[in-house]
């Protein structure tokens, strides 16, 4: 379809009313205090995840498979009603006892899971009845000597190819703290270590090895560590520690692992999340994972040059003019289809914070009849979706996601006509629920379609 004036598409035969067919605003509020959806809904390229919430809002299994102390019974503890981790269910089963985690399950949809058969070396999640915690959220304790590790880990990015590790972790004491991959031979590995809480990010066990910052005990960090066309790159809570060109040879011989090393270094701390990407990711997409889990467990997340970047593309088809069968023009008495698709091409903005009004020009009227699902509107979620969802439950409600608003923008319940249409609706308000994704190499995206009648 040819595009008019102000990159509206023009209508056939309704050229000379260019400027009153469509007219949109769109009102964006961002980067507020509210709380955040789950970090990878929008993410691509994800290759394993780990963690003690739903890192995706569509994942329904287990977090960790736990063993308890007193007979050493195994049993999967999953989420809560809030996505967290199902602590009322975790000591309902572990007791006044000691709980292990034996399985580290993996949400990326691969089944990747981070195991340890050995009940010797498997890491506390409760100790003496007491559910492990760092900054009131559950983690992982793995004292010197435990380990877990995905492995075999053929999936695991080889030689020096583009790939990104994120990790929340929070060390005590002892000199390493790591999330490793690979054989630990010079420059064969790739990963995020605290050794002697000076921050590697990424740490490669050689000459590619980078100090990028000093980190405190007891002190929880947000790690990404970001290997591309070359060139590595660490981050400490959002901010860039360094970067390297150290050329790297991955074996990934040991899989993805947490505690002790491969190597035999011992560790000792807490690790709260983990994320392996299977390409190198994009600022707005590592800002988006940093910033949610910067919110999540209450570690202040440096912004950098964070931004939010909409695009809109809105175009108009006749549907029918009553009068032609074949290339219908835009007649008076004509129905319209309007479409909005909305774009994130930068930085995902704080959840229910996005604002769309769709103003009517004066010479058209909404149908406020059954156009989808029971609503005069249909939404439907591109590749990859935007993130969040509208609701809609009657023309009257006022708290559904839909606002009808007449000339002096007083909320207003539609009358339809004998056709379904409603002259006194002046602008459709969506408030939609949930988060806009980052744009992590394709821009989510989503759209709004509803008719009018023109008069």
């Amino acid at each position: 379809m040819k595009q008019g004036y102000f990159g509206w598409p023009q209508v056939p035969g309704y050229r000379h009313r260019l400027g009153l067919v469509a007219a949109l605003l769109i009102l964006i509020l961002f980067w507020s205090t509210g709380s955040r959806a789950a970090p990878l809904d929008s993410a691509a390229n994800v290759s394993a995840a780990y963690g003690l919430r739903q890192l995706r809002a569509s994942y329904s299994g287990p977090a960790i498979q736990v063993r308890r102390s007193s007979d050493n019974a195994l049993l999967a503890i999953g989420f809560d009603g809030t996505g967290s981790l199902d602590t009322t269910a975790l000591l309902a089963f572990v007791g006044s006892g000691n709980g292990f985690v034996a399985t580290w399950y993996d949400q990326s949809g691969f089944a990747r899971n981070m195991v340890q058969a050995s009940a010797a070396l498997q890491p506390f999640i409760v100790m003496s009845g007491s559910v492990v915690r760092i900054g009131g959220r559950p983690a992982i304790y793995a004292s010197a000597g435990t380990q877990m590790a995905a492995n075999p880990a053929s999936w695991l990015v080889s030689g020096n190819g583009d790939r990104a590790l994120n990790a929340v972790l929070t060390p005590k004491s002892q000199t390493v703290f790591a999330v490793w991959s690979g054989v630990h031979s010079n420059n064969s590995a790739f990963g995020v270590d605290l050794s002697s809480f000076q921050l590697y990010a990424p740490y490669t066990y050689g000459g590619g090895d980078t100090v990028s910052a000093s980190v405190a005990a007891n002190t929880t960090g947000i790690v990404t560590a970001i290997m591309a066309s070359g060139t590595s790159s660490g981050f400490l809570n959002g901010a860039a520690r360094s970067t390297n060109s150290t050329a790297i040879s991955t074996d990934p011989t040991f899989g993805l692992g947490i505690g002790t090393r491969p190597d035999g270094i011992q560790v000792d701390g807490w690790y709260s999340e983990i994320i392996y990407f299977g390409a190198a990711i994009s600022a707005s997409g590592r800002k988006s994972i940093e910033q949610n889990q910067g919110s999540w467990f209450g570690v202040t997340v440096s912004a950098g040059s964070q931004s939010v970047s909409i695009s809109s593309a809105y175009t108009t088809t006749v549907v029918t003019n009553g009068v032609e069968t074949i290339n219908s023009k835009a007649l008076p008495g004509a129905t319209l289809a309007n479409s909005l698709t909305v774009s994130n091409l930068q930085d995902s903005p704080d959840q229910n914070s996005i604002v769309i009004n769709l103003v009517l020009p004066a010479n058209l009227d909404l149908f406020v009849g059954n156009l989808a699902n029971g609503a005069p509107f249909a939404f439907a979620d591109g590749a990859p979706g935007c993130g969040f969802t509208i609701s809609f439950t009657a023309l009257s409600s006022t708290t559904d996601d839909v606002d009808f608003l007449d000339a002096n923008d007083a909320a207003i319940t539609p009358v339809a006509d004998a056709d379904g249409f409603s002259a006194l609706v002046r602008k459709l308000r969506f408030r939609p629920k949930g988060q806009l994704g980052a744009n992590f190499g394709t821009a989510p995206s989503c759209t709004i379609t509803y008719r009018a009648r023109i008069r």
